[in-house]
């Protein structure tokens, strides 16, 4: 089994959103303002896409491609240019794909 975290950091409060074989579970509500930190764990050396998507589903901005090695990482957002609204946050890391809603607040 493949398990795929990513880890977004608003705060205090940590969202996590688990992919693997037979679930996907949010714990937390995610409202932020401005930057946030997205932290996401790889269980193995993956090419790696985190992608940024506005409501309609067009990309936003590209936050990493690249290769990553296992381990956890992080990447700051920062939305100072965007309006307040949901926005996706895709990553993709070998076959797995895991996408999150973040709401920006201003």
């Amino acid at each position: 089994m493949c398990r795929l975290v990513l880890l977004i950091t608003v705060s205090v409060l940590i969202l996590v959103v688990a992919v693997d074989a037979q679930s996907q579970d949010v714990f937390r509500n995610n409202p932020f303002n401005l930057t946030t930190a997205i932290s996401y764990s790889l269980p193995v050396t993956s090419s790696v896409s985190l992608q940024l998507y506005d409501i309609t589903g067009r990309n936003i901005q590209t936050l990493y491609k690249g290769k990553k090695e296992a381990g956890i990482h992080r990447t700051m957002l920062n939305t100072s240019d965007l309006p307040s609204g949901l926005y996706f946050i895709r990553l993709e890391a070998g076959a797995d794909v895991v996408t999150q809603k973040v709401m920006l607040i201003r």
